[in-house]
Formats: C-alpha cells, structure tokens, sequence
C-alpha cells in the first residue's frame, strides 16, 4: 500500500496518479518528493531523457533560459536541497552563481591578505595566465632572493672544495 500523498502535494503530471511531486515549504521553496541526481537537484524524465526539474520548470513558466547561462537559486540557495520554485531562479553566468554560493573559489575570492599578510592588490597580486591561481608578489620577490642567495652560498661551497 502506497502512503498517503503530504498536505499541498502538486503533482508534475497531472493525468498520472502515481506522478512525483512537490509541496511548498515556509519558505516558499518547492521542494521535490520524485528522484534527485548525485549533486540533489531534483530530476524527472522528459521527452525521454533525465532533467533538472527547476530548469524545466522555469522554461514552462517564465520563459527560455538564455544560451551560456545557468539559473541561480538566488531566493532561497536551495537547489541541491531539492527547490523546483522557477521564481527562486534567475538567469546568471556559471562563475556569478558560484562566486555567490559557498563554493571553493568564492571561499578563495574572500581571502584578501596573503599568509605573510600582504593584502592582495591588484598591484600586488599575480594571476596565473589559466586564472586558476594568484599570488602575492612580495611573497614571490622574497620567496627569489631567498633562492638566490641559497644558490650563491651553494656555488661558493663548490668553488672552495
């Protein structure tokens, strides 16, 4: 026996009785009761094929989603938590929307002084060509002299053997 659908249940496909939904919670989110993917977005088969239910949804409801964006859960940050509410979405570039959630570059980004405790300028600051990295240049100048002196002390050594 199948228990009983939740209070404010709304089905994804009405002409099916045995359809996956979602039901609101007291934050407006709709959270998905169907199938979630590995990173807990919710998901559901359309045309054949597995899809982000929010995606869909906010292309039935509010309109396309323009080429090269992702859709952001700026209202309620609450996508991998399973909200299909297409108004908690918006249109936004790959790096806006994880520079603005708790992702490993936005935790980088908040770092504005060095170890040594240089703050990271722009004059100060080298940024590696791929954009993977930066570093601070003062680190990079001592960390040189320091080298060069190791090497002048090294060759010296060999010099007086």
């Amino acid at each position: 026996m199948k228990s009983p659908r939740p209070h404010g249940f709304v089905p994804w496909r009405t002409e099916r009785r045995d359809s996956p939904g979602w039901v609101a919670n007291e934050r407006g989110c709709h959270v998905w009761l169907g199938a979630r993917n590995e990173h807990g977005y919710a998901v559901a088969k359309v045309g054949g094929r597995m899809l982000r239910v929010h995606r869909v949804r906010y292309e039935r409801e509010i309109g396309p989603i323009p080429d090269g964006l992702d859709l952001d859960h700026f209202e309620c940050d609450n996508g991998a938590g399973g909200c299909c509410n297409p108004r908690h979405c918006r249109p936004a570039t790959r790096r806006e929307n994880l520079l603005r959630g708790d992702t490993i570059p936005s935790r980088c980004l908040a770092v504005t002084h060095c170890p040594a405790g240089h703050e990271y300028t722009e004059a100060n600051t080298y940024r590696y060509p791929n954009g993977s990295h930066r570093q601070c240049r003062a680190c990079m100048r001592a960390h040189e002299q320091t080298r060069i002196r190791h090497r002048a002390g090294r060759s010296k050594q060999k010099a007086s053997v």
